[in-house]
């Protein structure tokens, strides 16, 4: 007996109706399609609705951040090291090339710690959603370690998330150091004490 036709069931983009496979179970063949028709739905449901698109593969992934030249590496300062600021020289001998200003995200305290030139200490602080505003430099490697040798404390190197996703190095303070001393509210540093240098 011939193949008997099944008319429930039509392949896309096909005029003619779907038959089963000598030798297979109809029944089984008409299921496999319903699936194939239920996954097809689910798709147009979730991309067709209000106006959505249908992802297309061919497209290229959108870009990231750039990533930083081999061999330098970014370096958040928050204070006496930006631009325009008694310490900038300390990186600008480098040939630091600035990456733009950026904020870090929620979790970390500014705080004014004084002194000759005044400079702020910046503090991880997961009990607060306040951030801090900073300027991102590009150093070369070497660099890094004559800076953090440079360093004295309290302050010191670590990381810290800025409000993009990215994980960069970055000037932090120890904790203790800001105990009694003014916090920064807006965590803007340059608003607080304008560069003296400009």
């Amino acid at each position: 007996m011939g193949a008997t036709r099944c008319t429930g069931a039509r392949l896309p983009g096909l005029n003619q109706p779907a038959e089963p496979i000598a030798g297979r179970n109809p029944p089984a063949w008409y299921l496999g399609l319903s699936s194939v028709g239920s996954l097809f739905t689910k798709v147009a449901d979730t991309y067709g609705k209000d106006g959505g698109t249908m992802p297309n593969v061919t497209d290229p992934p959108r870009p990231g951040p750039p990533a930083a030249p081999a061999g330098a590496v970014p370096l958040l300062v928050v204070g006496a090291h930006m631009a325009g600021f008694p310490a900038h020289g300390r990186i600008s001998r480098h040939g630091a090339a600035p990456l733009g200003r950026v904020r870090t995200a929620p979790g970390y305290r500014l705080h004014d710690l004084g002194g000759d030139p005044p400079r702020p200490g910046l503090v991880r602080d997961p009990a607060v959603t306040t951030s801090a505003t900073g300027e991102l430099w590009l150093l070369p490697r070497p660099a890094i370690t004559e800076l953090l040798l440079e360093t004295s404390p309290p302050l010191g190197f670590g990381w810290v998330d800025l409000d993009d996703g990215r994980r960069v190095l970055g000037y932090l303070c120890e904790a203790a150091a800001t105990t009694g001393r003014p916090l920064v509210p807006d965590g803007d540093w340059r608003r607080r004490l304008p560069a003296p240098l400009r």
